[in-house]
């Protein structure tokens, strides 16, 4: 009888597997609009019902896939290479944070618009709440004078998917221009001795 639950428990481990694998293909081949549970029951070869069950429905299934994303996105900046992950001076890391950060949601812009809920429920996502721990250490390594708590979610709110979307998809800002601006914002954010020492780090040439 154990046999039979733990065979269980990983068919559904697998399948949950494909549906996301098969949903990810379909979101990067038609784009979020496109993406129905029929279509992704298909593409996994599994049942309507599996997809259903696994995950509840739509948004569900695209939250899913975002937390997926962010996943793989807090293992490099805990565990990655410097200067996204540990090893460098806290402002390469804030600069490479933006760097990473602009380019997954950018990247990302449509499934997380899809998959974001209410305002306040994003504040108290762990996505949310591991990119503020993320930025209080470095800010308090860098410039414990100031309140880490506020500076901390003004710069996050840098990356707000709706608002990339409006800058960069309608009023045509380009990714470079964000690019440069975020790191003008460390610029002035502090001493102009400490950038100078450390020189302008782009994320695009």
């Amino acid at each position: 009888m154990k046999k039979a639950r733990s065979a269980e428990r990983s068919d559904a481990v697998r399948n949950r597997a494909r549906v996301l694998k098969a949903a990810s293909d379909l979101v990067a081949q038609y784009g979020v609009g496109e993406l129905t549970m029929e279509r992704v029951a298909v593409e996994a070869a599994v049942g309507k019902a599996t997809v259903f069950r696994h995950f509840g429905d739509r948004v569900g299934l695209l939250r899913a896939l975002l937390e997926r994303s962010e996943q793989r996105f807090r293992d490099t900046l805990s565990f990655g290479p410097p200067p996204v992950g540990p090893g460098a001076p806290a402002l390469i890391r804030l600069h490479a944070f933006g760097c990473a950060a602009l380019e997954t949601a950018t990247v990302e812009l449509e499934l997380r618009i899809a998959a974001t809920g209410k305002a306040d429920e994003s504040f108290s996502s762990d996505s949310y709440t591991f990119r503020r721990d993320h930025l209080l250490e470095l800010l308090a390594e860098l410039m414990p004078e100031v309140h880490g708590e506020v500076l901390t979610h003004l710069m996050l709110g840098y990356f707000d998917p709706a608002r990339l979307h409006y800058l960069h998809l309608r009023r045509g800002v380009s990714l470079k221009t964000l690019d440069t601006t975020w790191h003008d914002i460390l610029g002035r954010m502090v001493t102009r001795s400490s950038a100078d020492a450390l020189g302008a780090l782009p994320c695009r040439s």
